[in-house]
């Protein structure tokens, strides 16, 4: 699945909302993608961080996850709680993928 995930397909959705599944059925969490930055990666490899913002409650804890927006495929994506403040949470994802020709 990871090669599925890329810098583009994000670049065009910053500022977007991603519905995250974090429970049995139906229970979910929306998260705001607020930051995508380009990493330093060595030769034949992408890397790559996402910042998403979501509500102080529920707070998620590290682990992977099933994303949904509204034009891409469902895609799991481990993340880990960066910061709190007044208006959330933050979380981020690094991704360090192969680049395949």
């Amino acid at each position: 699945m990871l090669e599925k995930i890329t810098k583009e397909m994000f670049g065009e959705r910053v500022g977007s909302t991603f519905r995250v599944s974090i429970g049995e059925g139906d229970e979910s969490v929306d998260l705001v993608l607020s930051e995508l930055e380009e990493r330093k990666a060595p030769g034949g490899y992408e890397t790559f961080s996402l910042a998403f913002r979501g509500p102080l409650e529920p707070a998620l804890e590290q682990r992977m996850f099933l994303f949904e927006h509204e034009t891409l495929e469902p895609f799991n994506l481990f993340i880990v709680p960066i910061a709190r403040d007044p208006d959330g949470m933050i979380y981020e994802a690094i991704v360090n993928r192969k680049v395949t020709a």
